[in-house]
């Protein structure tokens, strides 16, 4: 997008933040996830958040979603990570994080609710549903440079306007049969699957796509942990 390879770009919040800080001149247009929705998981045994101290808490990668999913549920049960020695460890993405936890490398993680329903089945406990404490971020969402805008603002209208009907259209019980079908065409998921990957959008996309002042704080916040720059 820097280099006018592409007009529009579909990215989490901290990709936005970190090229900003970089001197990209990005705006995030608009983002249907503002608050974290991963659940928090762990291992049998752990049954309070203070069992968490000293424990291997795996994440994706030091500064990425993943990770500031963990540090604000962390915040929420007054845990820190420095000073109650959780050791945070970037493992992989979500399957690996899930493997990694039914394998024993790690003692807990935050994890989407595809992976998390199949590990609860297996005995591992959910410790904290996050998306019930609404702790804000800037997640997914569609962007472009500020030159683009002001040169094309139709090209930006339609896509807000085509964005939003089809969240719209997904979320609307009278499509559901249609929702289903697609999620499991490109997915390649079962009916079970696309069901529950169905209850996941519901739950997870707000209603106003508005980008939260509130996330985007968090995220810049969290970002001057692992990006000099973004300090400034």
């Amino acid at each position: 997008m820097a280099a006018n390879g592409i007009d529009v770009g579909y990215t989490g919040g901290t990709a936005v933040v970190g090229a900003v800080a970089n001197g990209a001149d990005l705006k995030v247009l608009s983002a249907f996830t503002n608050r974290v929705t991963y659940d928090l998981m762990v291992k049998p045994g752990i049954k309070t958040p203070e069992d968490l101290r000293g424990k291997r808490f795996g994440i994706q990668s030091i500064g990425g979603t993943v990770w500031m999913g963990a540090i604000l549920a962390l915040e929420h049960l007054n845990l820190d990570a420095e000073r109650d020695k959780i050791n945070i460890l970037a493992v992989g993405d979500q399957n690996v994080l899930a493997q990694a936890l039914e394998s024993g490398t790690i003692d807990a993680t935050v994890l989407d609710g595809v992976q998390s329903r199949r590990l609860a089945a297996l005995g591992f406990s959910t410790l904290a549903d996050l998306n019930k404490f609404n702790l804000p971020i800037l997640s997914s969402g569609f962007v472009m440079r500020e030159p683009n805008i002001q040169k094309d603002p139709q090209l930006a209208e339609n896509l807000l306007k085509a964005v939003i009907e089809g969240a719209a259209a997904s979320l609307s019980l009278q499509q559901k049969p249609s929702t289903l079908k697609i999620l499991q065409k490109y997915l390649k998921v079962s009916e079970k699957d696309a069901e529950e990957g169905y209850r996941d959008l519901v739950l997870g996309t707000d209603k106003k796509p508005y980008a939260n002042p509130a996330g985007i704080t968090n995220v810049v916040r969290l970002m001057k942990r692992s990006n000099q720059r973004s300090r400034r």
